[in-house]
């Protein structure tokens, strides 16, 4: 039975990342599509939260 993990919306995309590296392809497939580019990731990742990005990209 898989495991039910819950991710903090108000964290930071790089933390999440940094904790569950197998969000990254997640995220790229859900329309994070720049989350892929370690410039991005070591950058922007750092002040974006879930939520934020979710709004930005118009993501439910």
């Amino acid at each position: 039975m898989p495991v039910k993990q819950t991710l903090d919306l108000d964290a930071s995309v790089y933390e999440l990342c940094t904790l569950h590296p197998e969000l990254i392809e997640l995220l790229k497939d859900i329309g994070f599509d720049n989350i892929t580019k370690p410039r991005m990731l070591g950058t922007a990742s750092r002040m974006m939260t879930l939520r934020k990005g979710a709004r930005l990209k118009q993501i439910d």
